[in-house]
């Protein structure tokens, strides 16, 4: 192909990037494109290109060009529908990418806050609206749709409102989706009904032209063994795990401490039984790449415990290593309530006030931070720490027993190796979260 030819098509992929999507869909897309059922779904795992295949579905249907199956001919109205407002925002980013701008009425797209009124009017006459699950049934009702896309399964009542709004013009829905981290037996119900038809790919070269067998391995790597069903294939239910970190290794276990200055902080798990109260203290190199962590030492309450009895408890700690309190860089600890004779008050702010006075001193000597918690931080602060492991960026000293135990026998399960993985957890992210190679590991939904 000569200069002038590529130049040729380079311009009209910037003109019309819409019409290329046929020839960049991957093997699979095609049938769940051509899919003429009046609601079908797309599952596939994160990064196959889900968002994207429901923005050229959405698109060929405003414009009435389908290349794989018939469409009523424009005008028609539409309606874009996704979990939460960010997430609007990357759905108006997706279609952005592929939009013939010169097909819309007053194109107007701002990456901040996506098309104007997050509504899109084409010259044909179609209208494209982007709503939220979380604006509710109400903001829901009203229109006669022709079609409605569905970005991650809605709850059931939104479902049952948006499939009324089909009904006048007899439209369509389609919805696309990674299905893990919301209720779906519903929808999972449906499909068995035969009431949906279903569409489940892989993620491999062949459906994603854009990863290579080398990107989707090292995809794989960042996910949980538990997740991976999920998260990679788009399977509705994952693995149990006979264990749940499954890099961990005992290799990783060392009597080795780190050979420059690096940053010290604390993790805490706070409890009041036996085992529940937890301590780790690390030492990491911040400004390392990649960044490396030791595991120094722990702390767990072998009886019933107040703040008072934990403070002495990671006091003693340090003081093993010769550490100065005032050299912990950083500490987070869990943010429940304390039972331990302190209702009401937050159990950090109560060992802060037990470390003071056991210092004789006031304030403490290092402030500890609530850990990050919210939908998600479970499993994101495990993959940090499974990531970590398997990269070799984490040592744990054998005088770590109970930690090195939890590590071995964690399932995921609420037991008695959670307390350990907890706190490891709270300082690992903090620690990592940031750096290369581990700020990905959050996946945003």
């Amino acid at each position: 192909m000569n200069d002038d030819k590529i130049r040729q098509l380079a311009e009209a992929l910037i003109r019309d990037p819409l019409a290329f999507e046929k020839y960049r869909c991957g093997k699979g897309a095609p049938g769940f494109h051509g899919d003429r059922s009046k609601v079908k779904i797309l599952r596939a795992g994160n990064q196959w290109g889900k968002t994207r295949a429901g923005a050229r579905e959405t698109l060929w249907a405003m414009l009435g060009d389908h290349p794989f199956r018939d469409t009523p001919p424009p005008p028609v109205r539409g309606r874009a529908v996704c979990y939460s407002w960010d997430q609007s925002v990357e759905i108006q980013r997706r279609i952005n990418e592929i939009l013939p701008r010169q097909v819309v009425e007053g194109y107007d797209f701002n990456d901040r806050r996506g098309f104007v009124n997050q509504t899109l009017r084409f010259k044909n006459g179609s209208v494209l609206e982007i709503r939220t699950a979380q604006q509710g049934t109400l903001a829901h009702g009203a229109s006669a749709l022709d079609f409605v896309w569905v970005d991650e399964p809605p709850p059931r009542e939104l479902y049952s409102e948006l499939l009324a709004r089909l009904l006048v013009k007899r439209g369509s829905m389609w919805l696309t989706t990674t299905p893990i981290g919301r209720p779906v037996e519903w929808l999972q119900d449906e499909i068995k009904a035969g009431k949906i038809s279903d569409h489940r790919f892989d993620l491999s070269p062949e459906n994603c032209p854009h990863l290579s067998q080398d990107q989707i391995d090292d995809i794989a790597a960042r996910y949980l063994p538990a997740e991976r069903l999920q998260r990679l294939h788009g399977h509705f239910e994952g693995l149990t795990p006979d264990r749940f970190f499954e890099a961990f290794d005992e290799k990783q276990i060392r009597d080795e401490y780190p050979d420059q200055v690096c940053h010290l902080a604390i993790g805490i798990d706070h409890g009041e039984r036996v085992g529940r109260e937890f301590a780790v203290l690390i030492a990491w190199e911040k400004e390392a790449d990649p960044p490396r962590v030791w595991c120094l030492d722990e702390y767990t309450n072998t009886k019933r415990t107040d703040p008072e009895d934990d403070a002495a408890g990671i006091l003693a700690m340090l003081q093993r290593h010769d550490i100065n309190p005032h050299e912990i860089d950083y500490a987070v600890g869990d943010i429940n309530s304390a039972g331990k004779g302190f209702a009401g008050v937050r159990v950090n702010k109560a060992l802060e006030a037990a470390i003071a006075h056991k210092l004789n001193r006031d304030p403490a000597p290092f402030y500890i931070r609530p850990a990050k918690k919210g939908r998600g931080s479970v499993q994101w602060g495990c993959r940090v720490l499974n990531y970590a492991l398997k990269r070799g960026d984490l040592v744990i000293h054998p005088r770590c027993k109970n930690l090195i135990r939890s590590l071995r026998h964690w399932e995921g399960a609420d037991d008695k190796y959670k307390h350990a993985i907890d706190a490891l957890r709270y300082i690992i992210t903090a620690a990592l979260s940031g750096s290369k190679g581990y700020y990905k590991l959050r996946i945003e939904r």
